[in-house]
């Protein structure tokens, strides 16, 4: 089988496209984990086993929270970086910051909708408080998802 009829794609690529969703399972997981831990040490009388069979539960459904209410921000950032990579042929981090009030914008409005519909509380709007936790998830992670990207051509022969 001769390499002429395949085309390798590099890791960064697949990195590209499911990058920002592996960045959000783990901020996820990392939350989830700490704030377990810290209402573990909080109330010592809960047994411990508890906190392990919730751990997988609670990093799955936040998870699920997280990946819907980034259903608009999500492909945003996709757009942006593939815009950047067309234009620049990189991904600048200060760039990608930029775009992340934008990004924690739409997040914190689906999450007030998806935090209603889950509760029966009524729906009070964006509030600064919400929006700025949003912004601070979506600039974590964005940074994150540019780390293994910082060094990323899209055209190699440019590169050298």
């Amino acid at each position: 089988m001769s390499e002429d009829g395949i085309r390798f794609i590099r890791n960064e690529e697949f990195w590209i496209v499911l990058g920002p969703f592996v960045v959000i399972f783990c901020l996820v997981l990392c939350l989830v984990f700490c704030r377990m831990v810290f209402d573990y040490l909080q109330n010592q009388n809960r047994p411990f086993s508890e906190v392990v069979v919730m751990l997988p539960v609670a990093t799955i459904f936040g998870s699920v929270i997280a990946f819907i209410s980034h259903v608009l921000s999500g492909p945003l950032l996709l757009c942006w970086v593939f815009v950047l990579l067309r234009r620049l042929g990189r991904i600048p981090l200060g760039l990608l910051l930029a775009i992340t009030p934008v990004l924690g914008f739409l997040t914190a409005i689906v999450f007030g909708h998806i935090s209603v519909s889950l509760s029966d509380d009524d729906y009070t709007g964006l509030t600064l408080q919400r929006f700025l936790m949003a912004w601070a998830f979506d600039v974590a992670a964005v940074a994150l998802y540019w780390i293994p990207l910082r060094n990323y051509r899209s055209n190699p022969q440019a590169a050298a």
